[in-house]
């Protein structure tokens, strides 16, 4: 009973600090890869796909190409719980 009690309770607050307006206005989706790299500034820019809630970095040939995603600053995509994909094929580029 209470080891079910400190795991809703931990649950609870994490889902309440993710959703916290301090998190959510830092953590920006966009629509455009100049967009991004504009408000990321140094950060590296990655493709985050919704559906698997994984990222792709801009080597990967599913950069910007997955039907739910956007673009995000690689730090708050893995604040917020993106994962980088496990095997990325490089693009032919």
């Amino acid at each position: 009973m209470r080891k079910s009690f400190v795991i809703f309770a931990s649950a609870t607050l994490m889902g309440a600090l993710l959703s916290s307006p301090a998190l959510a206005q830092r953590a920006q989706r966009f629509t455009t890869e100049l967009n991004a790299q504009e408000f990321c500034k140094t950060e590296t820019v990655v493709w985050i796909n919704r559906n698997a809630k994984s990222y792709h970095t801009a080597k990967s040939a599913m950069y910007g190409r997955t039907k739910r995603g956007a673009y995000m600053c690689e730090k708050d995509a893995a604040r917020i719980g993106y994962r980088p994909v496990k095997t990325e094929r490089a693009t032919a580029f």
